[in-house]
């Protein structure tokens, strides 16, 4: 889940695990659109590759820092983490980065 900045915003990905994906973007006002798409099973590998590398389970969540940044939120198999776009780990970057380039494929 994404959310945050200026005018407010949320975007929301859930991707099951044979690679049907939902996107939901909510605009100022709580206007929603659903949208729906498939990852490649290539894609959808590198995105459990790079999350299971992450440990997202060993992370503790950091402190945010920005006031009025976009808010990150990742869940997968279980472990949750959550972060501002000045506290993302290095380690979870590349997997950040794959997975916003699934939401704006969506748009």
């Amino acid at each position: 889940m994404v959310s945050g900045g200026y005018p407010p915003f949320g975007q929301e990905l859930r991707i099951s695990a044979d690679g049907e994906a939902t996107v939901a973007l909510t605009s100022l006002g709580g206007r929603r659109r659903i949208l729906h798409l498939t990852v490649a099973p290539d894609e959808l590998a590198r995105i459990r590759r790079e999350l299971t590398a992450a440990q997202l389970g060993e992370l503790a969540d950091p402190e945010l820092t920005c006031s009025d940044c976009v808010l990150y939120e990742i869940r997968y198999e279980g472990e949750r983490f959550a972060a501002d776009m000045l506290t993302i780990p290095d380690g979870l970057e590349p997997a950040f980065h794959r997975l916003d380039r699934v939401i704006r494929r969506a748009e």
